[in-house]
């Protein structure tokens, strides 16, 4: 982290983007570099069904909207699909989006 603060960018690599960098980031308030751990941790990480909300606590925990804004519409994605959600929004909304004249 010392590289960086000393003005090497490079000094992380994507795989190196992870939550203590962040945590790091956070707890010292070096934005552009929080900035750049989330982005890369968003590009890494690989949301799914079990761990979407865990990441949705952990972003509003660390005011990490990059990271917030993926979950939800990871989380947003997995509610849709759920069969009886599907077919309420089919009977309501069609299948292109607009109302049902009944």
């Amino acid at each position: 982290m010392l590289k960086y603060f000393y003005g090497d960018t490079s000094a992380f690599k994507v795989f190196e983007c992870n939550r203590a960098v962040i945590n790091a980031a956070d707890k010292y308030h070096v934005d552009n570099l929080k900035l750049y751990a989330e982005k890369c941790y968003v590009d890494w990480i690989e949301l799914n069904a079990d761990n979407v909300a865990g990441m949705l606590l952990y972003a509003d925990g660390k005011s990490c909207n990059m990271l917030k804004n993926a979950a939800m519409a990871n989380h947003v994605n997995f509610v849709f699909q759920s069969l009886p959600i599907r077919i309420y929004y089919e009977r309501n909304y069609g299948s292109h989006g607009e109302t049902s004249e009944d």
